[in-house]
């Protein structure tokens, strides 16, 4: 029954079935891999469910003035065009409901910001889960790899780590033409300012005192929805710090979203901060590779997806990365230059970026010996 009626699905479980088959032989079991199958089985079964996931009535709206009677536009709305935001975006789209994906600039969409690489200890776990459900990263990073390594392969299953250096443009180039071409999903670009609030038709409900039913667009227009999925990544109030400078921003060349924090704060939520501490980039024609130590990829790659067996890149042609790490004379800059930067002040909370962070919790053993922080650098294309 399950084979008939859900041809997708099927093929999806298959892969990652016949993932787990490969590698019984070797081990008996893999958290990885467990969590792959469980994640898989229970998106299957949600699937089955999807048509009583969105279903309710209307009520009127306190904000906006009344709402027309079972008046919505979408099923599901997303905000945020990032990389859960497409996640979220394609999901809802692929079980057949009607979704509308609203981001700042479309251009953007699959935008990475932050950070070259995808996956690693821990968040290569993840990618695996989001792939058994049918997600869309894992597809797009095989397509769009320049070096695939799997990390962590001294020791069990259960703590490798795939991750992959990018190439951003491919990436993007990819989610987007991914994104635009997906049945139920209408994309549309416009910030949003606001929520659509009601009253909570739970009205014993300790939590729950309200419920969103759209959101409001930067010029007014006012859509309809079921369920409204934010994912609003450092858009919400967000600022950019160098140095001592302080930007409102996004990120580089996107302004913040202003109006929709503040719709949070008055629904109730605590808005707190959190700090990506993007690494700079390096021009590699600057860089001494004489005293690095070369990180080539694995020989065959290993793909993100359960569904495809290699990777659009051959072995040999994969990027070269490379080691270097940090010493005593690192330390001393970054120990003399906390007062010329805002991430080490008060005002500014949240964790520090990882090599400030370093230097200052082991500054005592850096007083003794070198300190072996590794810092893979990819050579600037």
């Amino acid at each position: 029954m399950l084979k008939s009626s859900h041809g997708h699905i099927w093929k999806r479980f298959s892969a990652v079935r016949n993932y787990v088959s490969s590698i019984s032989g070797q081990y008996q079991s893999s958290p990885l891999v467990c969590a792959g199958v469980r994640s898989c089985l229970t998106w299957v079964i949600r699937r089955r469910l999807s048509q009583t996931c969105f279903t309710g009535t209307v009520c009127a709206d306190s904000n906006h003035g009344p709402l027309q009677e079972n008046r919505t536009d979408y099923d599901v709305i997303v905000v945020g065009g990032g990389h859960a935001g497409t996640e979220a975006a394609h999901a809802a789209a692929r079980i057949g409901v009607r979704t509308l994906l609203i981001t700042h600039k479309i251009e953007t969409i699959g935008e990475m910001s932050c950070n070259p690489s995808f996956g690693g200890i821990g968040k290569g776990h993840l990618m695996k889960e989001i792939d058994a459900l049918d997600g869309v990263c894992g597809r797009i990073c095989d397509k769009s790899g320049l070096q695939y390594r799997m990390l962590n392969r001294r020791k069990g299953p259960a703590v490798w780590g795939p991750r992959a250096q990018i190439d951003r443009s491919l990436y993007k180039h990819h989610m987007q033409k991914e994104i635009l071409n997906t049945p139920n999903l209408t994309v549309l670009a416009s910030p949003v300012e606001d929520l659509v609030m009601e009253k909570s038709s739970r009205g014993e409900s300790t939590l729950m005192k309200s419920v969103s039913r759209g959101v409001v667009l930067g010029n007014g227009e006012i859509i309809l929805g079921k369920t409204v999925v934010l994912t609003t990544g450092t858009f919400l109030r967000g600022t950019i710090n160098m140095g001592l400078t302080k930007i409102p921003a996004g990120r580089i060349g996107d302004a913040p979203s202003v109006g929709l924090a503040k719709s949070l704060e008055d629904a109730g939520f605590t808005m707190g901060r959190l700090k990506t501490g993007t690494p700079p980039r390096l021009d590699g024609t600057t860089i001494d590779y004489s005293k690095t130590t070369p990180s080539s990829g694995d020989n065959p790659p290993v793909p993100f997806s359960f569904l495809n067996q290699e990777v659009w890149i051959k072995p040999e042609d994969q990027l070269q990365c490379y080691i270097t790490y940090t010493n005593e004379k690192v330390a001393k800059i970054v120990h003399d230059s906390l007062h010329l930067n805002r991430h080490v002040k008060e005002e500014i909370k949240g964790p520090r970026p990882y090599c400030r962070r370093a230097v200052l919790l082991f500054w005592v053993r850096l007083k003794r010996d070198i300190i072996a922080v590794s810092v893979p650098i990819v050579i600037a294309v």
